[in-house]
């Protein structure tokens, strides 16, 4: 496998970082490392992330699982000046992470060999990011999940768009119901977001609650070609700032 290029926008990160209420930060994590970097990550585990790691049954997917939890905690224990593997962490009711204690707050996903980590002071984030590829039945999966608007304007695309259509609205979908904290249990055709190729990333309307798509904002990122991304963040006065975590920095 060729290794994946981050685009230049995503710099490695500066020796220090201040992380304040008006900033958030993206991190691109290369899930393919060094078999040495991949055992160091294993040893800040927890017996749970362990367990659940275990439970995949290919390799890659094993190494990719712990990359993404062992970068994601050096992570936010450099943030916030701790051991990796001392971080605790508690779960909502469906099961979205929280640190235990502080007001750093964060969201992971990963696809196709990258992951994305989103990292905020006092404001909910949801972020999600996939690797574009054919979708086997596209409109009947966006008739399941999008809303009726969603459906009419993805079907007026140009069929060479209607996958990057489709992967826009999935993503910046997911992103929200992962703020939200919802998993699943919230219906994604409730809410209706842009999806059109080189529309700005917006969420427009969420049913029975006309105020609440105000309260957010939501931006597209991309971190590789042939990846798309999203990412939504409580309030609308914040700044983005990206950083690239290349495997060097480790917090032990």
């Amino acid at each position: 496998m060729n290794p994946i290029q981050v685009r230049p926008e995503w710099q490695p990160a500066p020796e220090v970082i201040n992380l304040v209420e008006t900033d958030v930060h993206l991190w691109v994590i290369t899930l393919e490392q060094p078999e040495a970097v991949v055992k160091h990550l294993v040893t800040f585990l927890a017996d749970e992330e362990r367990e659940r790691m275990a439970r995949y049954v290919f390799p890659h997917l094993r190494q990719e699982y712990a990359v993404a939890r062992g970068a994601m905690r050096s992570i936010l224990a450099w943030y916030l000046g701790l051991e990796a593997k001392a971080l605790q962490f508690a779960y909502g009711a469906q099961g979205k992470p929280r640190l235990a204690a502080g007001d750093v707050k964060f969201n992971l996903s990963h696809s196709g060999g990258l992951a994305l980590l989103g990292v905020t002071r006092n404001r909910e984030i949801g972020v999600d990011i996939e690797l574009v590829r054919p979708v086997n039945e596209l409109s009947q999966m966006a008739k399941r999940n999008f809303s009726a608007a969603e459906n009419v304007i993805l079907s007026q695309l140009p069929a060479e768009k209607q996958t990057e259509g489709f992967f826009n609205c999935w993503t910046r979908k997911e992103a929200y119901i992962k703020a939200l904290g919802d998993g699943f249990s919230y219906p994604l055709y409730r809410f209706d977001v842009t999806l059109k190729p080189g529309e700005a990333a917006r969420l427009l309307r969420v049913a029975d609650d006309p105020a609440e798509a105000s309260r957010w904002h939501l931006e597209a990122v991309k971190p590789a070609e042939d990846y798309i991304a999203a990412v939504i963040v409580e309030g609308r006065d914040w700044t983005l700032r990206q950083w690239q975590w290349d495997g060097k920095r480790i917090v032990a």
